[in-house]
């Protein structure tokens, strides 16, 4: 008698977590929806299962790997190359735990280098919860002022959070470099201290084998005029635009020296409208091939080190 009833309170327990989990499906949903009502041709399922924390993941068999994930109008890159991995910025403080879910679908319990291109809350947010979950062995981030008032709090709580960690801290300059194996890290700015902290956006280009990456950050068009002026040879198979697809930042002068093959647009829908009409003219009259979050999705980008070849979450 006591078996019969504990499996049928087994029954009950299993249909009401299926109820709830269903409502909360529909009530996702209606947010999503409610959201997007002016633009109903990016709802999907997709967006729904990301208001729920339950984001889709792309996975891929190639030695290089560099996955733009869908985390709004904000920045997370993870580059994977053989057994290294670097993180490139982390989103808003929401997306930790959609970030740490993706790395740990992927089997990512380590970071060789985390990266915190400047200190704006969109590219720091949840990086102090990443670096508290995951060993980083070092962190690559730009020389903090001394004056922290004007800043996010999530870039003050990082900075808090590295004293307390055995994570070796790098402050940025132009022509570091790392080596990872077969995979080779480039620093090409900030040269100096803007006005703009966008333009003191740590700038990297990666090398590997005979294929290349280029990761723009927030750069807008003064440190871009500076990388194309010291570094003629910049040329790059791929490149995460800067600034979200602002109309500062993607001139037709950086355009022209590096001459991508493919581009990565890391946006979400927010009052700035973006990417800008004119910067998605200058990559179509061009020919590059973008790719952008808020209609594609997680992108990776994955490669043999001949060749590039791009997976999409829309898939």
């Amino acid at each position: 008698m006591a078996a019969k009833h504990e499996k049928k309170m087994k029954r009950i327990n299993t249909r009401l977590i299926s109820m709830l989990l269903c409502a909360c499906l529909l009530i996702a949903g209606a947010v999503v929806a409610f959201l997007d009502a002016e633009r109903p041709e990016v709802l999907t399922w997709r967006r729904v299962f990301q208001t729920l924390g339950l984001g889709g993941v792309s996975d891929v068999d190639a030695p290089m790997q560099v996955h733009v994930l869908d985390v709004g109008k904000a920045d997370c890159i993870l580059v994977r190359c053989e057994d290294k991995n670097i993180l490139i910025d982390s989103g808003y403080y929401d997306a930790g735990d959609q970030i740490l879910n993706y790395l740990n679908y992927l089997q990512v319990d380590a970071l060789d280098m985390a990266v915190v291109t400047h200190p704006d809350a969109d590219h720091t947010g949840s990086m102090a919860k990443i670096l508290s979950e995951i060993h980083t062995d070092r962190l690559l981030l730009t020389r903090p002022p001394q004056d922290l008032s004007g800043y996010a709090d999530s870039y003050r709580t990082l900075l808090n959070k590295v004293r307390e960690m055995e994570t070796e801290v790098i402050y940025a300059a132009v022509d570091d470099s790392f080596e990872f194996g077969d995979l080779y890290v480039y620093v090409l700015s900030p040269a100096r201290r803007y006005d703009s902290e966008n333009d003191n956006s740590i700038v990297l280009r990666m090398e590997y084998l005979d294929t290349s990456y280029l990761f723009m950050g927030d750069a807008e068009e003064m440190a871009e005029r500076e990388i194309c002026r010291s570094f003629p040879e910049i040329a790059s198979d791929f490149i995460k635009i800067g600034h979200h697809g602002s109309a500062t930042s993607t001139t037709a002068m950086l355009l022209d020296a590096v001459k991508p093959r493919y581009a990565a647009i890391s946006v979400g829908e927010d009052n700035s409208n973006l990417p800008k009409e004119e910067v998605l003219e200058r990559l179509s009259e061009r020919e590059i091939e973008f790719y952008r979050t808020d209609f594609d999705g997680t992108c990776v980008f994955y490669s043999d080190g001949e060749t590039i070849a791009v997976k999409i979450e829309e898939e």
